[in-house]
Protein backbone atom coordinates (compact mmCIF):
# COMPACT_ATOMS: atom_id res chain seq x y z
CA UNK A 1 0.00 0.00 0.00
CA UNK A 2 1.69 3.37 -0.87
CA UNK A 3 1.43 5.92 1.53
CA UNK A 4 -0.51 9.16 1.21
CA UNK A 5 1.42 12.35 0.90
CA UNK A 6 -0.37 15.61 0.70
CA UNK A 7 0.81 18.13 -1.87
CA UNK A 8 2.07 21.94 -0.04
CA UNK A 9 1.15 24.45 -2.20
CA UNK A 10 4.03 26.88 -2.88
CA UNK A 11 3.20 29.72 -0.84
CA UNK A 12 4.93 32.09 -4.03
CA UNK A 13 2.18 30.59 -6.13
CA UNK A 14 -1.58 31.46 -6.12
CA UNK A 15 -3.59 28.88 -5.98
CA UNK A 16 -5.06 29.35 -9.16
CA UNK A 17 -2.54 30.30 -10.94
CA UNK A 18 -2.79 28.44 -13.55
CA UNK A 19 -6.15 29.50 -14.27
CA UNK A 20 -6.17 31.81 -17.57
CA UNK A 21 -7.18 35.30 -16.67
CA UNK A 22 -9.82 37.17 -18.84
CA UNK A 23 -9.06 40.22 -19.91
CA UNK A 24 -11.49 43.43 -19.98
CA UNK A 25 -14.66 41.42 -18.72
CA UNK A 26 -17.33 43.15 -16.57
CA UNK A 27 -19.90 41.57 -14.69
CA UNK A 28 -23.52 41.30 -14.64
CA UNK A 29 -23.43 42.86 -10.98
CA UNK A 30 -21.22 45.97 -12.00
CA UNK A 31 -23.51 46.86 -14.70
CA UNK A 32 -26.49 46.40 -12.70
CA UNK A 33 -24.70 48.60 -9.99
CA UNK A 34 -23.24 51.11 -12.84
CA UNK A 35 -27.17 51.94 -14.01
CA UNK A 36 -28.62 52.04 -10.24
CA UNK A 37 -26.09 54.60 -9.67
CA UNK A 38 -27.17 56.59 -13.05
CA UNK A 39 -30.87 56.21 -11.80
CA UNK A 40 -29.85 57.34 -8.32
CA UNK A 41 -27.83 60.58 -9.75
CA UNK A 42 -31.05 61.77 -12.12
CA UNK A 43 -33.76 60.80 -9.21
CA UNK A 44 -31.26 63.20 -6.79
CA UNK A 45 -30.83 65.88 -9.82
CA UNK A 46 -34.51 66.42 -10.15
CA UNK A 47 -35.95 66.54 -6.71
CA UNK A 48 -32.98 69.11 -6.39
CA UNK A 49 -33.96 71.21 -9.65
CA UNK A 50 -37.98 71.36 -8.40
CA UNK A 51 -36.54 72.45 -5.16
CA UNK A 52 -34.99 75.61 -6.61
CA UNK A 53 -38.04 76.14 -8.73
CA UNK A 54 -40.51 75.99 -6.19
CA UNK A 55 -37.97 78.76 -4.11
CA UNK A 56 -38.18 80.81 -6.95
CA UNK A 57 -42.04 80.49 -7.56
CA UNK A 58 -42.39 81.42 -4.03
CA UNK A 59 -40.01 83.99 -3.89
CA UNK A 60 -41.91 85.72 -7.17
CA UNK A 61 -45.01 85.77 -5.57
CA UNK A 62 -43.91 87.61 -2.36
CA UNK A 63 -42.49 90.49 -4.42
CA UNK A 64 -45.58 90.16 -6.71
CA UNK A 65 -48.62 92.75 -5.11
CA UNK A 66 -51.96 90.07 -4.83
CA UNK A 67 -54.71 91.23 -7.25
CA UNK A 68 -58.00 92.33 -5.05
CA UNK A 69 -60.57 89.47 -6.04
CA UNK A 70 -63.13 90.76 -3.16
CA UNK A 71 -66.10 91.43 -4.98
CA UNK A 72 -67.24 94.14 -2.53
CA UNK A 73 -64.83 96.59 -4.09
CA UNK A 74 -65.60 99.48 -4.97
CA UNK A 75 -65.78 100.09 -8.52
CA UNK A 76 -65.73 104.09 -8.07
CA UNK A 77 -62.42 105.57 -8.23
CA UNK A 78 -61.44 105.40 -4.79
CA UNK A 79 -60.17 109.73 -5.20
CA UNK A 80 -63.29 111.73 -4.36
CA UNK A 81 -62.64 114.46 -7.17
CA UNK A 82 -62.92 112.05 -10.07
CA UNK A 83 -66.42 111.06 -8.59
CA UNK A 84 -69.21 113.58 -9.30
CA UNK A 85 -72.50 114.17 -7.13
CA UNK A 86 -75.32 114.76 -9.02
CA UNK A 87 -78.38 116.52 -7.41
CA UNK A 88 -81.68 116.80 -8.85
CA UNK A 89 -84.65 118.81 -7.15
CA UNK A 90 -88.29 119.79 -8.30
CA UNK A 91 -90.29 122.24 -6.18
CA UNK A 92 -93.51 121.86 -8.10
CA UNK A 93 -92.99 117.80 -7.51
CA UNK A 94 -91.06 118.64 -4.45
CA UNK A 95 -88.97 115.82 -5.24
CA UNK A 96 -85.03 115.78 -4.32
CA UNK A 97 -82.54 113.03 -4.69
CA UNK A 98 -78.88 112.94 -5.01
CA UNK A 99 -76.56 110.30 -6.38
CA UNK A 100 -72.73 109.90 -7.57
CA UNK A 101 -71.07 108.44 -10.73
CA UNK A 102 -68.05 109.11 -12.16
CA UNK A 103 -66.66 111.84 -13.90
CA UNK A 104 -66.20 110.67 -16.89
CA UNK A 105 -69.47 109.61 -17.61
CA UNK A 106 -71.18 111.59 -20.01
CA UNK A 107 -75.04 113.33 -18.38
CA UNK A 108 -77.83 114.20 -20.55
CA UNK A 109 -80.98 115.82 -19.83
CA UNK A 110 -84.38 115.57 -21.88
CA UNK A 111 -88.20 115.52 -21.74
CA UNK A 112 -90.26 112.69 -23.08
CA UNK A 113 -93.41 112.41 -22.85
CA UNK A 114 -93.52 115.65 -20.61
CA UNK A 115 -91.37 113.06 -18.10
CA UNK A 116 -87.85 114.80 -17.20
CA UNK A 117 -85.12 112.21 -17.74
CA UNK A 118 -81.77 111.84 -16.50
CA UNK A 119 -79.19 109.73 -18.23
CA UNK A 120 -75.53 109.14 -17.30
CA UNK A 121 -73.92 107.35 -20.57
CA UNK A 122 -70.40 105.52 -20.46
CA UNK A 123 -69.11 104.27 -23.83
CA UNK A 124 -65.54 102.36 -23.90
CA UNK A 125 -65.19 103.51 -27.27
CA UNK A 126 -65.87 107.02 -27.81
CA UNK A 127 -66.78 106.00 -31.48
CA UNK A 128 -69.70 103.79 -30.60
CA UNK A 129 -72.40 104.56 -31.08
CA UNK A 130 -74.17 102.41 -28.58
CA UNK A 131 -73.35 103.05 -24.58
CA UNK A 132 -72.10 100.22 -22.11
CA UNK A 133 -73.63 101.77 -19.57
CA UNK A 134 -77.00 103.84 -19.74
CA UNK A 135 -78.38 104.56 -16.33
CA UNK A 136 -81.86 106.58 -16.65
CA UNK A 137 -83.32 108.18 -13.20
CA UNK A 138 -86.98 110.19 -13.65
CA UNK A 139 -89.53 111.14 -11.23
CA UNK A 140 -93.09 109.44 -12.68
CA UNK A 141 -96.48 109.90 -11.27
CA UNK A 142 -98.64 106.39 -10.16
CA UNK A 143 -102.22 106.15 -8.67
CA UNK A 144 -102.89 104.06 -5.74
CA UNK A 145 -101.28 100.66 -4.81
CA UNK A 146 -97.62 100.78 -6.74
CA UNK A 147 -97.78 97.05 -7.52
CA UNK A 148 -101.37 97.10 -8.40
CA UNK A 149 -100.69 100.09 -10.98
CA UNK A 150 -97.68 98.56 -12.16
CA UNK A 151 -99.53 95.58 -13.17
CA UNK A 152 -102.05 96.92 -15.09
CA UNK A 153 -99.55 99.86 -16.83
CA UNK A 154 -97.61 96.55 -18.28
CA UNK A 155 -100.75 93.80 -18.32
CA UNK A 156 -100.10 93.43 -22.24
CA UNK A 157 -95.80 92.99 -21.43
CA UNK A 158 -95.92 90.84 -18.49
CA UNK A 159 -95.50 87.66 -20.14
CA UNK A 160 -92.62 88.78 -21.90
CA UNK A 161 -90.52 89.79 -19.05
CA UNK A 162 -87.57 88.05 -18.37
CA UNK A 163 -87.89 88.70 -14.52
CA UNK A 164 -91.43 89.83 -13.28
CA UNK A 165 -92.25 92.48 -10.99
CA UNK A 166 -90.58 91.87 -7.82
CA UNK A 167 -90.05 93.50 -4.37
CA UNK A 168 -86.64 95.27 -4.27
CA UNK A 169 -85.34 97.21 -1.20
CA UNK A 170 -81.72 99.24 -2.27
CA UNK A 171 -80.83 101.04 1.45
CA UNK A 172 -83.81 102.40 2.58
CA UNK A 173 -85.41 102.84 -0.83
CA UNK A 174 -88.34 99.91 -1.30
CA UNK A 175 -89.43 99.22 -4.21
CA UNK A 176 -90.48 96.66 -7.22
CA UNK A 177 -88.27 95.98 -10.51
CA UNK A 178 -88.93 93.74 -13.37
CA UNK A 179 -86.38 93.12 -16.39
CA UNK A 180 -87.57 93.01 -20.17
CA UNK A 181 -85.85 92.49 -23.04
CA UNK A 182 -85.46 95.70 -25.70
CA UNK A 183 -82.14 95.94 -27.60
CA UNK A 184 -80.93 93.93 -24.43
CA UNK A 185 -82.10 93.14 -21.32
CA UNK A 186 -82.96 96.30 -19.19
CA UNK A 187 -83.89 96.66 -15.68
CA UNK A 188 -86.48 98.82 -14.59
CA UNK A 189 -87.16 99.97 -11.28
CA UNK A 190 -90.10 101.98 -8.93
CA UNK A 191 -89.78 103.53 -5.58
CA UNK A 192 -92.58 105.52 -4.48
CA UNK A 193 -90.60 108.78 -2.48
CA UNK A 194 -93.37 111.11 -1.71
CA UNK A 195 -97.18 110.73 -2.21
CA UNK A 196 -98.31 109.55 -5.55
CA UNK A 197 -94.76 110.21 -6.92
CA UNK A 198 -91.67 107.35 -7.72
CA UNK A 199 -88.67 107.51 -8.26
CA UNK A 200 -88.16 105.26 -11.62
CA UNK A 201 -84.11 103.86 -12.00
CA UNK A 202 -84.01 102.26 -15.57
CA UNK A 203 -80.20 100.76 -17.01
CA UNK A 204 -78.96 98.39 -19.09
CA UNK A 205 -77.84 95.05 -18.11
CA UNK A 206 -74.23 95.05 -19.79
CA UNK A 207 -72.49 91.63 -20.96
CA UNK A 208 -69.40 92.84 -18.69
CA UNK A 209 -70.11 91.83 -14.83
CA UNK A 210 -67.93 94.53 -14.01
CA UNK A 211 -69.99 97.09 -15.79
CA UNK A 212 -73.37 95.74 -13.99
CA UNK A 213 -71.65 96.02 -10.65
CA UNK A 214 -70.69 99.91 -11.54
CA UNK A 215 -74.64 100.43 -12.35
CA UNK A 216 -75.44 98.65 -9.08
CA UNK A 217 -73.15 101.07 -7.16
CA UNK A 218 -74.93 104.00 -8.53
CA UNK A 219 -77.88 102.76 -7.61
CA UNK A 220 -77.06 102.07 -4.36
CA UNK A 221 -75.39 106.04 -4.15
CA UNK A 222 -79.41 107.23 -4.60
CA UNK A 223 -80.67 108.94 -1.34
CA UNK A 224 -83.74 110.97 -1.88
CA UNK A 225 -84.01 114.10 0.56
Amino acid sequence: MKEYIPVVPNPTQSPNSNMPIKSGSISPLMIVLYFLTLSLIGVSSYFVFQNMDLKKQITTKETQPFETTDSTQSLFTTSSDKLTKYTYSNNDEGVFYSMEYPNYFEVREDIYQGIHFISFQYAKNPDQIDYDVDFTVSVEGFEGDLKSFLDNKYSEKLSTFTEPITQIKVGDLEGYYFVFNREGSIKAIYFPVKDNLCLVVVYKISGDGKLNTLSDEMLRSIIVE
